[in-house]
């Protein structure tokens, strides 16, 4: 068995990203830019944990945090889609962060 040739970066980041479960590019965009969307003391609070069909969970560190921003779940989807540029979000679900 040989060594494969050379492959697009793309195919490769392609792969790496699926098997990271960020098949989406919102979900890959808001990992990415998570502070800068929510700001540091939300970000700090909670992660994204997953995104699928409009729906986004989110995980927080504490029952506290989560009840906190289940609260703000509404202001939280329209500055996410604010910062997306359109309304892809449309539930957010809060939930303690699966360790």
């Amino acid at each position: 068995m040989g060594i494969a040739g050379p492959r697009p970066l793309r195919s490769v980041l392609t792969g790496v990203t699926r098997s990271l479960g960020l098949d989406d590019p919102v979900e890959g965009l808001l990992h990415a830019h998570w502070a800068q969307i929510v700001g540091q003391d939300v970000a700090a609070l909670c992660r994204v944990e997953k995104f699928d069909d409009g729906r986004l969970s989110l995980g927080a560190d504490n029952p506290v945090t989560r009840y906190e921003l289940s609260m703000r779940r509404e202001a939280l989807k329209a500055q996410i889609n604010a910062f997306l540029g359109e309304d892809k979000i449309t539930q957010v679900h809060v939930k303690l962060k699966e360790h």
